[in-house]
């Protein structure tokens, strides 16, 4: 039955056929004292990611659904538009999984679960998550970068830290998160990467709980990913990107009545300190000393010296 599943598993695929059997596996071996489903969306892929996603649904069909687009949905809005997978998930909870990443830890959905319950305060969990390469072999990155132990946490002290989290290593309340998806005007609609602007809307409503335990893998700059397309972009393109930092960081200041406007404020004046170092104005050392002002730590004025100096280093430090 359809009303007894906990957990709704969504996993976001788009030609990933090299790498989506290792997602499938993954989550298909999750241990549990509840009913789970996986949620399989695909984006109108050009490989023979579709023909994968059957064969798991043939092979798995109390669990797997698959979800099969006919026109890409992210072309047409320009952001991933959760409207199909929601309307179809039957859990409490989702959980995600992009289909080039997976998940290293059979009792993910287990543990999560288990502190969301315990937890009713916090509408998200999120896990420390690990990385490796395109190719699968780790890498000693993860996310977030800087260290936190395992616990509850207020929304201003993440916020400024930076949400350096990753959608493979969350858990969110369905209700809270169907919320989230219908905001679609504002700082929501802004082209900057649809995993910050959820981040931040969970911000906006609640604690966070974080667990300081590996359940997932991102793989980096797997093809066509967007971590790939960032790494060839050319500087007028990553000037654009951080043009849409700013002006999401205003209009989500805007979406929570300035209630965060100082560490906003903080953030903004760091994109803009970005922003002069790539298109090599003067006005750049004005940022240095905005940044300063705003509470800056010595090392991140280094580093932000360093790429004024070397502009081609941000095209690896775009993170929330």
């Amino acid at each position: 039955m359809k009303d007894d599943i906990l957990v709704s598993v969504i996993c976001l695929a788009y030609n990933h056929e090299k790498y989506i059997r290792e997602c499938l596996d993954s989550i298909v071996c999750q241990k549990t004292d509840f009913k789970f489903e996986i949620i399989v969306q695909d984006d109108v892929s050009s490989d023979k990611t579709v023909e994968i996603i059957k064969e798991y649904a043939d092979k798995y069909p109390d669990i797997i659904i698959p979800l099969l687009h006919t026109e890409n949905q992210y072309s047409k809005y320009g952001y991933v538009v959760f409207d199909d997978v929601l309307s179809v998930a039957n859990g409490k909870y989702i959980a995600f999984c992009e289909c080039d990443d997976f998940w290293c830890d059979e009792n993910k959905l287990q543990m999560q679960v288990n502190i969301l319950k315990k937890n009713p305060d916090c509408h998200i969990c999120v896990n420390k998550v690990g990385s490796c390469k395109e190719n699968g072999e780790p890498l000693s990155s993860v996310l977030p970068s800087y260290k936190l132990i395992s616990g509850k946490y207020e929304p201003e002290i993440l916020l400024e830290k930076g949400l350096e989290f990753q959608l493979s290593g969350s858990m969110f309340v369905k209700d809270d998160f169907a919320d989230c998806n219908n905001c679609k005007s504002g700082y929501f609609i802004c082209p900057t990467p649809t995993d910050t602007k959820i981040y931040l809307y969970f911000i906006s409503i609640g604690k966070y709980y974080y667990s300081d335990v590996i359940t997932s893998v991102h793989r980096s700059a797997s093809i066509g990913s967007w971590s790939e397309n960032q790494s060839i972009l050319t500087t007028e393109k990553r000037i654009q990107y951080f043009k849409n930092r700013i002006e999401l960081y205003k209009l989500y200041d805007e979406f929570t009545n300035g209630r965060f406007a100082e560490i906003i404020q903080m953030k903004i004046n760091k994109e803009e300190t970005y922003l002069f170092a790539l298109q090599g104005k003067i006005s750049f050392v004005f940022g240095i000393l905005k940044y300063r002002f705003s509470k800056a730590k010595s090392k991140e004025l280094l580093f932000l010296y360093l790429n004024a100096k070397f502009p081609k280093l941000l095209r690896n430090n775009m993170l929330c």
